[in-house]
């Protein structure tokens, strides 16, 4: 029995000391009532008491959107380690466009582009590796010359087009 009354009354100061902290954040703590203030007087300025200044919490945005330059060219034409830089030349010829570039993580350069049988087909090499192709021809797996337009021929790999051409003075 008293055992019960120890639990009964030690439930009663938890809950008196809860109900004192937490529902009487909203009363004034100062008695309730506050002194009148004369007509035209100003009241004595009260200190405001110091908040607690939040910690920021960085914004993490759910969805980053990273926006896709139209203007720029989906295929670097540049091989690792290259320079673009024209070298000096005595012809008037200016290439359509690029020899090599680098698509699929691989090298593909347009070495020439010639007739065999009245067809024409291409010399292209892959890392350095040699295939003559035809237009419609599949060659290292996803690579496909689609068609030519002397003096360059126009690829694809996979759903990126991309368009190489033979240089003045190397053969096509």
């Amino acid at each position: 029995m008293l055992k019960a009354l120890a639990g009964v009354v030690g439930v009663a100061v938890v809950l008196g000391v809860f109900v004192t902290v937490f529902a009487n954040g909203s009363k004034d703590k100062s008695g309730g009532t506050t002194p009148p203030v004369a007509a035209g007087s100003l009241p004595a300025a009260v200190a405001p008491k110091p908040q607690p200044s939040p910690s920021p919490t960085p914004a993490v945005a759910p969805f980053v959107f990273r926006g896709v330059d139209p203007f720029k060219p989906l295929v670097n034409t540049n091989p690792a380690g290259s320079q673009q830089t024209p070298a000096p030349s005595q012809s008037t010829q200016t290439p359509a466009g690029p020899a090599s570039a680098v698509v699929g993580g691989k090298t593909v350069a347009l070495v020439d582009i010639f007739k065999k049988n009245g067809n024409k087909q291409a010399h292209v090499t892959v890392d350095a590796t040699e295939y003559t192709a035809a237009a419609g021809d599949n060659f290292v797996g996803d690579y496909v010359l689609v068609a030519f337009a002397d003096p360059c021929v126009q690829f694809a790999w996979r759903d990126q087009s991309f368009r190489l051409c033979v240089q003045p003075g190397s053969g096509g």
